[in-house]
């Protein structure tokens, strides 16, 4: 079965085909049929659809301009058994189906011959890119869209013109996590990979009041830069746990930081509480 594709809802489509001799056992074409041959008939359906009858019409010649079931023999010496066949525009109809088929048969020696005929969503003999045509992309693709687009791109988009329903961004004036802290991302970063930040674990060696404590911190005390702006939580067996904002750090030493809260404690803090910063 022959098979062609054809854009669906397309007008005044040409195609040739080729007839079969059957009377001969080397493939030949049948030649000098035309539109009103005895016994030839052509019909066509659609996905699931009946077999309808096509009215063939004569042509002035191979070359002339397009006219609704126009059947028309091209050349017998140089193209034996093809025939130009003008395809009526009702059968590709864009509310069609996927195909159409078209058989021709009857005609004395003639082998039955069937064209599928595929009816496509866009047109694939159009440059791609081009309207009504195949969308590419890729390193060499030079596609570009110039009405809306709904679609996952996966890749780099080189430039867009209009970004609709979406607020630009324009840098980092936003809030982070821990600010004010050390006042930057990277100073925040730098203080956490030194040990200040997050989970610093401690035992409150001295309690001054409820919100000024000294805390040690047996594996080396943090940076006190970096701590003012980040919770103090302590755990105790004698009270429920509780946290507060860090005000100032001090240190002491190297293993003993004095921190100080805006706000006191609910419950006054004690000796060899357990300590958490961060």
């Amino acid at each position: 079965m022959a098979q062609l594709s054809i854009v669906a809802g397309a007008t005044s489509q040409t195609t040739d085909i080729f007839i079969l001799d059957s009377s001969k056992t080397d493939g030949s074409g049948l030649t000098g049929l035309a539109y009103n041959t005895a016994s030839l008939t052509a019909y066509y359906n659609f996905p699931r659809g009946s077999s309808t009858p096509i009215t063939l019409a004569p042509l002035a010649s191979a070359t002339a301009v397009w006219s609704s079931g126009g059947f028309k023999e091209i050349d017998p010496s140089g193209q034996p058994g093809h025939y130009r066949f003008d395809i009526p525009n009702a059968l590709l109809a864009a509310s069609n189906g996927r195909y159409v088929k078209i058989v021709f048969r009857g005609a004395t020696h003639m082998a039955d011959m069937a064209l599928l005929i595929e009816l496509t969503g866009w047109d694939n003999q159009l440059v791609p890119g081009a309207a009504g045509g195949m969308f590419i992309a890729g390193t060499n693709a030079a596609t570009s869209i110039t009405s809306g687009l709904t679609a996952h791109i996966i890749g780099t988009v080189d430039t867009v013109t209009t970004l609709t329903g979406h607020t630009p961004q324009t840098g980092d004036s936003y809030a982070r996590l821990g600010a004010p802290a050390a006042g930057s991302i990277s100073a925040d970063i730098a203080n956490v990979a030194s040990g200040n930040g997050f989970f610093v674990p401690g035992i409150i060696s001295t309690v001054t009041s409820a919100s000024a404590i000294t805390v040690y911190f047996a594996a080396g005390a943090p940076a006190a830069t970096g701590l003012p702006g980040l919770y103090c939580a302590i755990t105790s067996a004698d009270h429920a746990p509780q946290k507060q904002l860090i005000t100032t750090a001090t240190s002491v030493d190297s293993t003993h930081l004095t921190l100080t809260f805006a706000t006191p404690f609910g419950t006054a803090p004690s000796v060899n509480d357990t300590v958490q910063v961060g």
